[in-house]
């Protein structure tokens, strides 16, 4: 498990490659922005990518694409919901984060001079943004891999957490007193005490799994006190915190245990009910209420509850000025809607690596697997050698074919990718990028779509290339 700060626990990584919202009025847009001045000393050997990571989906969003030619680039970046943001820049796989706050300017100077850049090579000239980079550095020592952390005995255990809080102590004792912004050091404070706690809660179970003993708790969730963490929007920032809170939330409604003697249906719109009806009480953060509610729609709508997510959809409307997260739910419900299972597949023109075109109605009466992919996006990449083991598992089938398209949309950029890394199936860009994007709801990476031999569609947000239920599907005669 690699640690590294605000590092996301659980959950997939995206990519967020178009700028749509929902068409209800629920767009929430600020005029704070913040400005970003890039300096690259020496040549970038591929494109260098600014991200920001959405906490409630999990995604990333495209801020820009910094072309391998460019040396010096200034932008500015919107800040949405009116709080600061932790961006990260992503080069050769890594990612280093930085945070800025609304009116600010922060210079960047990264340095390629030799083969590989890491931490020592990139600049950000503020206290903080220093301060999270030698942070991350310090973590990247402390890496433990699942097994080998929740495996060791409770003593060591501890002291390796111990050793962590002791030299991320002495890092603040060096850098806290040039900080001026107190939301930050209260949030870094936050961070750590979600990151602690929730490996004190995990603990047991895990290594009991491993070593198959039979420990008792370190940390119950009962044991939390969340007052510190549910009080400040900013603490939003955290992926820890808000894994936190959210096993509080559930652990809390299940708890309550009076949702038991119903409908396996019921049961579950029983306990979506309890769940927004605990967060819309517990947090008194507009902003944080407005996120666990907008969470528990997710949560609702990837079960198939749809009276529920349209009922609370109306609800929040009148609950919360400012929508906030609601927009994002309600972007992932209309795609459903309109691309669900049994519409049609919009036809669209693609190109093959040689320039040619053909259209997506030309493959009907194969079963079609799309792998929508960009090289800025680190988890779509991994997913590549999948791709290649489900072409390896289907290529006797001859109503079966894997189409990867390269959302990137840059022919000779494939051509070079393909000189060097081998990607089984059908590689392609598009004739038309944005009506792809528009008509398939392409918002997030990675995506996958499963079409039928009649050209329908069967899943619209289909599980990854390694799973059973993919191998399963696209195996079958």
């Amino acid at each position: 498990m690699k640690y590294t700060f605000f590092t996301f626990l659980i959950g997939f990584i995206f990519i967020n490659l178009s700028q749509s919202k929902a068409k209800n009025s629920l767009a929430y847009f600020s005029t704070d922005s913040a400005t970003i001045e890039l300096i690259v000393n020496g040549d970038l050997k591929e494109h260098l990518y600014f991200l920001k990571k959405s906490i409630l989906e999990q995604n990333e969003d495209i801020i820009r694409i910094i072309a391998q030619k460019t040396h010096r680039n200034t932008f500015t970046v919107p800040m949405e919901n009116n709080l600061p943001a932790l961006l990260y820049l992503r080069y050769q796989n890594e990612d280093y984060p930085f945070y800025i706050d609304k009116n600010n300017r922060i210079e960047i100077e990264v340095e390629l001079r030799t083969k590989k850049t890491n931490l020592d090579r990139i600049t950000i000239k503020d206290p903080i943004n220093t301060y999270i980079l030698e942070k991350n550095k310090f973590l990247a020592k402390k890496n433990l891999d699942l097994k080998g952390l929740y495996s060791l005995p409770k003593d060591s255990f501890l002291l390796v957490n111990s050793t962590i809080e002791y030299g991320i102590e002495n890092l603040r004792n060096v850098y806290f007193p040039k900080i001026a912004d107190k939301k930050f050091k209260q949030l870094d404070l936050n961070d750590l005490q979600a990151f602690f706690a929730i490996r004190n809660i995990l603990y047991t179970d895990y290594h009991n799994y491993f070593t198959k003993n039979n420990l008792k708790p370190i940390l119950k969730l009962d044991d939390i006190d969340i007052d510190e963490l549910k009080q400040s929007e900013i603490n939003l920032l955290s992926q820890y915190v808000v894994d936190l809170l959210g096993m509080y939330l559930d652990h809390k409604v299940k708890e309550k245990n009076n949702c038991r003697n119903s409908t396996y249906n019921k049961e579950q719109i029983c306990l979506f009910n309890q769940r927004m009806n605990l967060g819309l009480s517990l947090f008194k953060s507009s902003k944080i209420a407005s996120f666990f509610s907008a969470q528990t729609l997710l949560y609702a709508l990837k079960t198939g509850n749809h009276t529920f997510f349209e009922t609370n959809v109306l609800r929040l409307k009148e609950i919360f000025k400012q929508p906030d997260y609601l927009a994002e739910v309600i972007e992932k419900e209309r795609a459903m809607d309109a691309i669900g299972k049994g519409k049609a597949a919009p036809d669209i023109t693609l190109k093959r690596i040689n320039g040619s075109t053909f259209d997506l109605s030309s493959l009907k009466g194969k079963k079609i697997y799309l792998n929508i992919w960009s090289q800025g996006c680190s988890s779509s990449v991994q997913e590549l050698a999948n791709i290649n083991k489900l072409v390896d598992g289907i290529e006797t089938q001859s109503n079966a074919i894997v189409l990867n398209i390269y959302i990137d949309n840059n022919l000779n950029e494939l051509n070079r990718y393909l000189k060097n890394s081998k990607l089984n199936g059908l590689n392609v860009t598009l004739q038309n990028v944005e009506d792809f994007k528009k008509n398939y709801f392409i918002s997030n990476l990675p995506r996958y779509i499963i079409i039928n031999e009649q050209g329908m569609i069967d899943n619209p947000f289909a599980q990854r290339p390694g799973s059973k239920e993919v191998r399963d599907y696209m195996q079958k005669p």
